[in-house]
């Protein structure tokens, strides 16, 4: 008789788990604004206060009721003894009695739901994989990905210095849906040997395109203003990809550009692209950014117009996976999760970081420009932004966040 045991299947453990997760958000956060001032911004330390705990089990509670990504809401769910300083805390700071109730409910189904598939806090972590703690593991992650660029850049014959890409979100005229506008930016695009045209970028929008016809350069999303690409003399093929969207392929380079590479703009706007508000509580929305090129930084910024309050903040994981062609996709296997050593934040200019400097006025230009596509001002939005360097390749940088509840 054969003493192997058969492999876990993670699918459905994983399934239960963030719905699990999912109700504890959505229950404690309501239980915390109970008891906080009507005006409060809804802080780590305020959270602290009010209910009497240590900053990390107010950081904790943060995390949990505010970000979008069930997976690390596992990675930061207290111990037992850690919720019943919760639920006294809020007890005590005078949480009504059914909120209570209700976040006790969650709290339990979590709590068997862990037990009953012998997942350990080690493996909860590794789910959770974008928690690297210390900068011992950021410094050496970002020292593989940069082997792993150098690498790639010869194997794929291509890179860039940065790519820019942002969505930016607004309600639309009507005010019940949004419209979004899509800016890229890629600099320093350059081959490092001959080969097929490589793949750039590819559109927003289903059906700007219809294959096998040629394309109406007059409506192409690339922006000459901010672009050095040389189309005249075949730098880069214009097509349409297989669901019709736009399509740009870098073939090479003039011989007399001397290795500087090339500059990329693109600018897509979708009109009542979505409803605006939830139908259902912390209805997620999903931003992401495919990662096909070696590149040494990327930037992917999330810009929400200033009357949109969501109910779940941005977050952001990185997935081994590299997905163009996906029209409505809204989840990735949790299993492809990799190790980001960024955290979304919440910026008040769109500068960009150090050594990128020098793009700051060119970032803001075109950013500037998919505001105008909305009818709206940059500075009508807030800006959510992740950073990674050296991004592994291929891999999608997807960001969650909760659509409002309607007033």
């Amino acid at each position: 008789m054969s003493s192997h045991q058969p492999p876990i299947d993670f699918t459905p453990l994983l399934r239960d788990l963030t719905a699990a997760a999912t109700q504890v958000r959505t229950t404690l956060r309501p239980a915390l604004r109970a008891v906080l001032p009507p005006d409060a911004d809804f802080t780590s330390r305020q959270i602290a206060e009010a209910i009497g705990l240590d900053k990390t089990l107010g950081w904790r509670c943060l995390r949990i009721a505010t970000i979008a990504d069930e997976a690390a809401i596992l990675g930061s769910l207290p111990r037992e003894k850690g919720w019943k300083k919760i639920l006294d805390g809020l007890d005590a700071a005078g949480c009504p009695d059914d909120l209570l109730r209700e976040l006790r409910e969650a709290i339990g189904i979590v709590t068997e739901r862990l037990s009953d598939s012998g997942l350990s806090r080690d493996t909860l972590a590794v789910i959770a994989a974008g928690e690297l703690d210390d900068q011992g593991q950021h410094e050496s992650m970002r020292h593989l990905r940069r082997q792993h660029f150098e690498a790639g850049r010869l194997i794929w014959g291509i890179s860039s210095r940065i790519e820019l890409s942002a969505q930016l979100v607004a309600p639309a005229a009507d005010g019940v849906m949004c419209d979004v506008a899509g800016v890229v930016l890629v600099d320093g695009v350059t081959r490092h040997r001959d080969g097929p045209p490589w793949n750039i970028y590819a559109g927003l929008r289903p059906g700007a395109v219809e294959p096998d016809k040629q394309p109406d350069l007059t409506t192409a999303p690339m922006l000459d203003a901010w672009s050095t690409a040389d189309q005249t003399a075949g730098e880069i093929s214009i097509g349409a990809t297989s669901d019709g969207r736009w399509r740009y392929d870098l073939v090479g380079l003039r011989q007399d550009r001397g290795g500087a590479g090339i500059r990329l703009a693109f600018r897509e706007t979708l009109r009542n692209v979505g409803a605006l508000y939830a139908s259902e509580d912390d209805e997620p929305v999903v931003q992401s950014a495919p990662f096909g090129v070696p590149k040494e930084y990327t930037v992917v910024d999330l810009l929400l117009h200033e009357s949109i309050h969501p109910s779940s903040m941005p977050y952001a994981a990185l997935y081994a996976t590299l997905d163009r062609q996906a029209r409505t996709r809204v989840s990735w296997p949790e299993t492809t999760r990799l190790p980001l050593d960024f955290r979304t934040e919440r910026l008040e200019t769109p500068f960009l970081p150090d050594g990128f400097r020098d793009l700051d006025e060119t970032w803001t230009e075109v950013l500037e420009a998919g505001a105008e596509s909305l009818g709206r001002s940059l500075n009508e939005f807030r800006i959510h932004r992740t950073c990674i360097a050296y991004p592994p390749i291929p891999s999608t940088l997807v960001v969650r966040w909760g659509l409002p509840t309607a007033p």
